[in-house]
């Protein structure tokens, strides 16, 4: 439904499920998979997780860390950063 896909923080983290994700299927229809979580969000531990499994599945994806947390002011940053993204030509 969607070719691209993005996740600011926890929230994002905790509900895309890796385990059984087919990375052929994945990366033939998601142009662009973007995470970005701040080193003291609750759920930093778990983002870096999903990082090393995406990776390991070889699925394409932009992960950003930043300092902070779960606040308004990182995803703003998130979204300034994947904004432009969402219109590059592929």
């Amino acid at each position: 439904m969607f070719s691209c896909a993005g996740g600011f923080g926890g929230g994002a983290v905790r509900h895309l499920g890796i385990e059984g994700l087919d990375a052929h299927r994945v990366s033939e229809n998601l142009e662009l998979l973007y995470l970005a979580c701040g080193k003291t969000d609750f759920v930093f531990e778990a983002a870096n997780k999903l990082d090393k499994q995406l990776t390991e599945k070889g699925i394409d994806h932009v992960y950003t860390v930043s300092e902070g947390g779960h606040t308004w002011s990182n995803w703003r940053d998130y979204l300034k950063e994947l904004a432009p993204m969402l219109f590059q030509k592929k």
